[in-house]
């Protein structure tokens, strides 16, 4: 029987710390009943970069089952656990082909408010440098229709399938995002105790003042300004990572905060 469970995302949800959280915890993950599949690049965006780039638009049936057929192989029985923050976006025939493959299958995706959603996206944008986008035709506006992609993945697999959980930490199980997705996979809670949790600053938070600096770098250094040579940084060398951490440095201010 081939069962799987699917984090879709939402971006700017929490998703870099639970993939951290999961990265370091495939051993107890596997004890409690589900396989994380593994790959090269697992504890960095996920583990289903793969399956995004064959579900993309020019989609890819093949591919889609070698590497869901390798995966079920590995399991040896147990739920494949699965994380990507951009899965949400991939349409009709990624989600048809799922419904067909898997015997059993649960989607997993957490929801921020719209403003403070948007908020975040443009913290993100001034800290990594992204050229600021202002037309409402252009992203991250449409990604807020949350509406649209729960109707559109619950057309193939059913509501029933579809776990969505509040991105609001007085909401989380235990105000602790990894507690919470392991409340909603099932995992009983005297179990918590067993799985490690990283101390790293996975995210960095700048203040008011900072972000108005960096966003005015980002308009007038060009993009070139930012590359460090050898830089292993995977999002790439025109982020300005070391800038961003450097102004990540000073204290957030209390309204930052809220």
């Amino acid at each position: 029987m081939k069962k799987a469970v699917f984090h879709i995302g939402y971006p700017k949800t929490g998703t870099t710390t639970l993939q951290h959280f999961l990265a370091d915890n495939i051993d107890t993950l596997r004890e409690n009943g589900y396989y994380y599949a593994e790959r090269t690049f697992i504890s960095h965006v996920g583990n289903a970069s793969d399956i995004y780039i064959a579900g993309l638009p020019g989609f890819d049936p093949e591919a889609l089952k070698k590497i869901f057929d390798e995966d079920v192989k590995k399991s040896e029985g147990l739920t494949i656990l699965y994380s990507h923050e951009v899965l949400f976006n991939l349409e009709h025939d990624f989600y048809s082909f799922l419904a067909d493959y898997f015997d059993e299958i649960k989607i997993i995706v957490y929801l921020r408010r719209q403003d403070k959603w948007l908020e975040s996206y443009k913290r993100w944008q001034i800290s990594a440098g992204v050229p600021m986008k202002e037309s409402k035709r252009e992203v991250p506006y449409r990604m807020t229709d949350y509406h649209k992609v729960i109707k559109k993945v619950a057309k193939h697999l059913g509501s029933s399938a579809i776990l969505i959980r509040p991105f609001e930490r007085k909401q989380f199980y235990k105000q602790n995002i990894n507690y919470d997705f392991l409340e909603v996979l099932g995992i009983p809670e005297e179990k918590f105790e067993t799985f490690s949790h990283s101390k790293k600053v996975l995210n960095i938070s700048m203040n008011g003042k900072a972000l108005v600096f960096k966003k005015l770098l980002n308009r007038y250094l060009p993009l070139r300004a930012y590359q460090l040579k050898n830089s292993k940084d995977v999002f790439g060398t025109w982020r300005g990572t070391h800038i961003s951490k450097a102004l990540g440095e000073f204290p957030l201010d209390a309204e930052d905060k809220a």
